[in-house]
């Protein structure tokens, strides 16, 4: 597109420069993919560590809050006095980022007046895992398609990929939890994952 533009009798030095930086950042994320992919595929025996989950969380939100990719509302209800969950802190870092990025996307999609994102962390009832739930207040995802969100390369975004939510399910099976989704048109996405509790 940028060659054809520039062949132009008088070229539009504006609409190159924008096409050329519009592949710059496609080209980008395609190289992002890819790495993710690779880390993926590489994915050898997990070295899990002990750490407070909702330390974690909330760390988590005041960073993406300060690098400015978090303009939304954020309801918290985090248990207080669990034990620490075992798991990879950076997995579960990219999970959240992955999950939060998502729910944030849906809403600005739609258009939502009142944008909010509720997390919710509890323990499971059988006192072996922890539970978080991010909640959206997007269109929510057609049912039928619930259960694809989490294949590779099936996505319900404009300009997605595909990968984020496979990459994340394995991400947090490799520690030992579960991640799924449940949705309800008009009432918005809830992810939730679970993560061992130390004994």
């Amino acid at each position: 597109a940028s060659l054809l533009l520039f062949n132009k009798e008088k070229p539009d030095i504006a609409s190159i420069r924008h096409a050329i930086e519009a592949s710059e950042k496609q080209a980008l994320r395609a190289g992002d993919a890819i790495h993710e992919l690779l880390n993926l595929l590489t994915l050898r025996e997990v070295v899990s560590e002990p750490f407070d989950l909702g330390n974690e969380i909330l760390g988590f939100l005041a960073v993406a809050r300060v690098e400015n990719e978090l303009h939304v509302h954020t309801d918290l209800r985090l248990e207080e006095g669990l034990p620490p969950v075992v798991a990879k802190r950076t997995h579960v870092q990219k999970v959240l980022g992955n999950l939060l990025h998502n729910s944030v996307e849906a809403m600005q999609e739609a258009a939502i007046p009142q944008p909010e994102i509720t997390i919710v962390m509890r323990a499971e009832q059988d006192g072996k895992f922890a539970r978080v739930t991010i909640q959206d207040r997007g269109p929510g995802v057609p049912q039928q398609d619930v259960d694809r969100l989490f294949e590779p390369f099936f996505t319900t975004k404009q300009n997605g990929m595909g990968m984020g939510l496979a990459i994340s399910r394995s991400l947090i099976e490799a520690s030992g939890g579960r991640l799924w989704a449940e949705t309800e048109p008009g009432s918005g996405t809830a992810f939730h994952f679970t993560l061992p509790l130390a004994a």
